[in-house]
């Protein structure tokens, strides 16, 4: 099996779609998910491809040309544990880099909310070095807390 990323300028919202349809315990919000569709179509994301198959899907954003933020990542379901989240991972940091930026960030969600899928998700961005800095309940709503995370770079 051959597992590629390739960074695409516009196009990957029917991608995102069906990766997003594979992980509904994560990404459950429909506006979100449309959001996250529509960035993707319109903008760049970074891709993975198992076997010429998509296989992941990441959006960045850049804050302040010192901060890169994961605004989004997903891969499907079937796929899990089989590097693809890594390697996605690997091109964020390695893109923050090449531009300078000091820190990779991303939000998921906290650690006061119960919920298994994102203990499992927690759990794999401590594995990579990213840190726990605070947990917001402004930015998703109380029912959905933000957990910051942050890699030094």
């Amino acid at each position: 099996m051959t597992l590629t990323i390739e960074e695409r300028p516009a196009g990957s919202g029917a991608i995102c779609h069906g990766i997003l349809s594979t992980i509904g315990d994560w990404f459950g919000i429909p506006a979100s998910n449309a959001e996250y569709e529509q960035r993707a179509e319109t903008g760049p994301a970074i891709v993975a491809l198992l076997d010429r198959e998509p296989a992941g899907l990441m959006l960045l954003k850049d804050h302040f040309g010192e901060t890169l933020e994961i605004y989004f990542i997903g891969v499907r379901a079937d796929l899990h544990r089989r590097g693809v989240g890594r390697a996605l991972m690997e091109r964020a940091e390695a893109i923050a880099r090449e531009s300078g930026a000091r820190f990779v960030s991303l939000k998921t969600l906290g650690p006061s909310q119960a919920c298994e899928p994102y203990e499992r998700t927690r759990a794999f961005y401590r594995a990579l070095g990213y840190a726990a800095l605070e947990e917001f309940t402004e930015i998703w709503g109380p029912e959905n807390p933000s957990l910051l995370m942050a890699k030094a770079i």
